[in-house]
């Protein structure tokens, strides 16, 4: 497969039945790529936020805000959440619908996943909530759970971004609370992990050898607790020379803000890498542009997810891994995918 994602994949089936999505945040970064395929889907889509040139003029902020968006939602099959909003009420409203989540946030996603296993001891109904669907968590999830492994396998996750494109104010935010902030329940718990302090030489792109930073992605949470390995998490930048600013700023957290004030540097190539340190098994994937490959994944998820429910499949947390294979993912990415064991 050619190392280029459009986002191109097959229409509507029947076995991938129409639907109508509400995207949040859909004048984003991420969320314009998430309608832009779904539309090239032919599935509907509503816009939601508090511009006037939302379908759905809604401030999720808000309590009232809230209350429009679900009365909306007996109109709607399934919620993608591309605002960056993090709000465990929000994804409440899965019981209405099943709730795409994209964040990247470790802490909020247990959390998330706490409050739905609880309704769901209750026996209180619960459509499917998506855990991290995007590159990463997202690709990286399935690309971990494609591996070989079992109980008690140490695997490395090695995530390269490009810093060369303009990412949506979220994303940034995102990037910047990580500095100086300690990563949550890293596997060497109760020991404190920092981000960006521990280096490790892991495949970047093109596979070439590179500096990749200690990183607190979810996939530990998501993923690693639920199959019982141990996964550590490690971030590089297309720019070698940013990667070494952020090693710096971790050492300087008080200069966080300064990202913002960066201009974009290096390309806007990514690429996911995972590798079992016990049986020396690795697969990679990797493309172009960080939002439209998160979009595409996010309204893959969303169809996945839709389907589910159709079949009445669909209840509780479940992650890109329990939707879709490596291969699958790749495809509708139109993205490359390699395998070593």
């Amino acid at each position: 497969m050619p190392s280029n994602p459009t986002g191109t994949g097959p229409s509507s089936s029947p076995e991938q039945p129409r639907m109508r999505a509400l995207v949040l945040g859909a004048r984003g970064a991420v969320g314009r790529e998430t309608v832009a395929e779904l539309k090239h889907q032919n599935h509907q889509t509503v816009s939601v936020g508090r511009g006037k040139e939302n379908e759905l003029q809604a401030d999720i902020s808000t309590a009232t805000g809230r209350e429009t968006l679900l009365a909306e939602l007996h109109k709607g099959d399934v919620i993608v959440n591309a605002s960056g909003r993090e709000d465990i009420e929000l994804a409440e409203l899965a019981v209405r619908a099943p709730f795409i989540e994209i964040s990247a946030t470790g802490r909020y996603l247990d959390a998330l996943e706490k409050a739905v296993s609880e309704r769901t001891h209750e026996s209180r109904p619960q459509h499917s909530l998506v855990l991290g669907a995007g590159i990463a968590p997202g690709l990286s999830t399935i690309l971990l759970a494609a591996l070989d492994s079992r109980p008690g396998d140490n695997l490395d996750l090695g995530v390269t971004l490009g810093s060369g494109e303009k990412h949506g104010a979220a994303a940034m935010e995102w990037t910047e609370s990580l500095i100086g902030a300690a990563i949550y329940q890293p596997v060497e718990a109760p020991a404190k992990v920092l981000n960006f302090r521990e280096s490790k030489k892991l495949p970047g792109l093109a596979g070439r050898s590179r500096t990749h930073l200690r990183a607190d992605f979810p996939d530990q949470v998501i993923l690693g607790a639920k199959n019982g390995t141990l996964i550590r998490s490690y971030l590089a930048l297309s720019s070698a020379s940013m990667t070494t600013s952020l090693a710096l700023l971790a050492r300087m957290p008080r200069l966080a803000s300064l990202m913002n004030a960066v201009p974009p540097i290096g390309s806007e190539d990514w690429r996911i890498f995972a590798a079992n340190r016990r049986t020396g098994e690795t697969i990679a994937a990797e493309g172009h542009g960080q939002s439209h490959a998160t979009g595409v994944l996010a309204a893959f998820a969303a169809e996945r997810a839709f389907a589910r429910s159709q079949r009445d499949e669909a209840t509780g947390t479940v992650t890109m891994a329990d939707l879709c294979t490596a291969e699958e993912a790749a495809s509708r990415l139109r993205a490359t995918l390699q395998r070593t064991s």
